[in-house]
């Protein structure tokens, strides 16, 4: 889909498919983009940016990716907290391949870009040992489709049902929503 993406940068921001902003400042595993077609998932992990008692921020250390029978995982963290910053000298990444059709792995300078057999591309880079953005483009397989931190893709760019909870449906509170999403 043209100019539609989903992204989520450090502190961190987050905007999604219909072009909604908002902040969320969560510590743990969340679901950013979920398709029951494949299934396909992109879940990212976040944790405190700093080393301080009174941080009210995360940052993004991880990141999963599973088409259909395969995962792809990268982390820049040993553990999550909400005060302090556990970070390695070198991500870990690990890819347990079922079909070599379940995606397409680029990486360029600690670029990364991983491409599903439905066209969803998702593009992520590593800097100052935090992965410093993750972005989404959906395909049409993903319109009124795909869930999770980046909203739900419509075809009119209509942004008031991104903030669907996990279980309730389209609500309005932000927090209620992402939290739903862990």
């Amino acid at each position: 889909l043209k100019n539609r993406l989903c992204q989520s940068y450090n502190d961190p921001h987050f905007r999604t498919f219909d072009g909604r902003y908002y902040d969320y400042m969560g510590i743990g595993e969340f679901v950013m983009y979920k398709n029951d077609l494949g299934p396909y998932r992109v879940h990212a992990l976040f944790t405190s940016c700093y080393n301080s008692e009174s941080a009210n921020n995360s940052c993004i250390c991880g990141i999963a990716i599973r088409s259909k029978e395969s995962l792809f995982v990268l982390r820049t963290c040993g553990k999550i907290s909400k005060t302090k910053k556990h970070l390695l000298q070198q991500p870990i990444v690990s890819l347990t391949s079922c079909d070599k059709t379940d995606m397409s792995i680029e990486n360029t300078n600690n670029n990364y870009k991983i491409i599903l057999p439905i066209a969803t591309e998702i593009q992520f880079s590593i800097a100052r040992r935090f992965i410093s953005v993750i972005s989404i483009k959906p395909s049409v397989k993903d319109i009124n489709t795909a869930k999770g931190l980046c909203g739900v893709p419509s075809t009119s760019k209509d942004p008031s049902d991104d903030f669907t909870h996990r279980e309730k449906g389209p609500i309005n509170n932000e927090k209620s929503f992402a939290d739903s999403w862990k």
